[in-house]
């Protein structure tokens, strides 16, 4: 599937603000309605399976790219975390 094309802006935008590589992205379609992500670290990589729900879809982008921006030694939904989660949102995510 091909990366869609909001998805590529804000891909670009938030590597560029935080002086990362471009992840490599794998993009699927489903039909079920809830978006799910993974963050490969030590790979640069990020795969995004869409669901129906196309906000979820932005959240999940937004999520899966913190995670590949915590720098932190701990992984997961560290305080660090969070705070870029939350930083991105107030950014990139609209109601």
């Amino acid at each position: 599937m091909q990366e869609p094309a909001w998805a590529t802006v804000i891909i670009k935008e938030v590597c560029e603000e935080y002086n990362r590589n471009l992840p490599t992205m794998n993009w699927r379609q489903r039909a079920e309605y809830h978006t799910t992500g993974s963050t490969h670290y030590k790979i640069e990589r990020i795969a995004i399976t869409l669901g129906t729900d196309e906000q979820d879809h932005r959240l999940v982008l937004l999520h899966e790219l913190a995670h590949y921006l915590n720098q932190s030694n701990r992984r997961g939904h560290t305080k660090e975390f969070w705070a870029i989660y939350e930083s991105l949102i107030r950014k990139y995510w609209s109601e």
